[in-house]
């Protein structure tokens, strides 16, 4: 799994510079190298700094058909090769039921880089082994800090007097092991 990472990174930033060396001018401008897709604006955790509390559109997760509408429209111009796709948000993106589907659906169009931000709460065995077999390349964990009271302040659970602490430290070491084998 390392050896295909580093390699997948190699690719990427392989890709990127002959991008500028050959294909960037005028009349062909630089394409965005990050692009961040929201899969949904729903979260199951209510911390005190975040802006997901005070939005005022719509809760919802992203269509999956629009989804891949989008990443469509990336691939028209070759740009799959050179951007960077991160799935993250105003939201849990492991809420998402189609998440799993919308990793292995970039990996499948040619995303030399798909990554995901979390808070790991949900990310148990059963969600973990899914994003490793739909070719997930990187993952970020939000959590804040591994005190269990600073956790429990910033990460605060939508029902008072719960902790996540241990569930998510719990899920984020079996995620890597996971990876690991």
């Amino acid at each position: 799994m390392a050896d295909s990472m580093i390699r997948n990174y190699i690719e990427f930033y392989l890709k990127t510079y002959d991008y500028f060396k050959n294909n960037f001018s005028e009349e062909n401008p630089l394409p965005p190298l990050n692009i961040y897709i929201e899969p949904i604006n729903i979260c199951n955790l209510e911390c005190p700094f975040c802006a997901t509390s005070i939005l005022r559109r719509k809760r919802q997760q992203l269509n999956f058909e629009l989804y891949k509408r989008v990443i469509d429209s990336i691939c028209i111009n070759n740009f799959n090769n050179i951007i960077r796709l991160t799935l993250a948000g105003q939201g849990e993106p492991l809420l998402n039921k189609k998440l799993f589907e919308m990793v292995k659906y970039a990996k499948s169009k040619g995303f030399l880089y798909v990554e995901l931000i979390t808070n790991a709460t949900l990310l148990d065995e059963s969600a973990g082994k899914r994003l490793i077999e739909a070719g997930l390349d990187r993952i970020q964990f939000s959590i804040d800090s591994i005190d269990k009271n600073t956790y429990d302040i910033l990460r605060m659970a939508k029902r008072k007097g719960i902790s996540y602490f241990y569930d998510t430290m719990t899920n984020i070491l079996n995620f890597l092991k996971l990876n690991v084998e």
